[in-house]
């Protein structure tokens, strides 16, 4: 079997075609919704978690550069809700 990397339009080792990483935004998401009851209603603590994630990872993006905390946080919290709203309004929606 040959060992390949797997990339963009190329196949795994297992003759599978590779699937890109989501993104930090789909996989906040993607939290947000496991992270619900049956009822779909998630805690409060759940959804700071969710924001605190999403803010996390927005800095992280931008090298945690100091002065725009509020705005990862603020940014993080609009996607956070859409997405348990299912809005999906984050910049990866479809």
């Amino acid at each position: 079997m040959s060992t390949r990397k797997a990339g963009p339009g190329t196949e795994s080792t297992h003759g599978h075609a590779a699937r890109p990483s989501p993104t930090k935004a789909q996989q906040t998401r993607r939290l947000a919704k496991a992270n619900g009851d049956a009822s779909g209603a998630i805690t409060a603590e759940d959804r700071w978690q969710l924001i605190a994630l999403g803010a996390y990872f927005r800095a992280e993006g931008r090298g945690f550069a100091p002065g725009r905390e509020c705005e990862d946080w603020f940014e993080a919290e609009n996607e956070v809700e859409g997405a348990l709203l299912g809005r999906g309004d984050g910049p990866d929606s479809v």
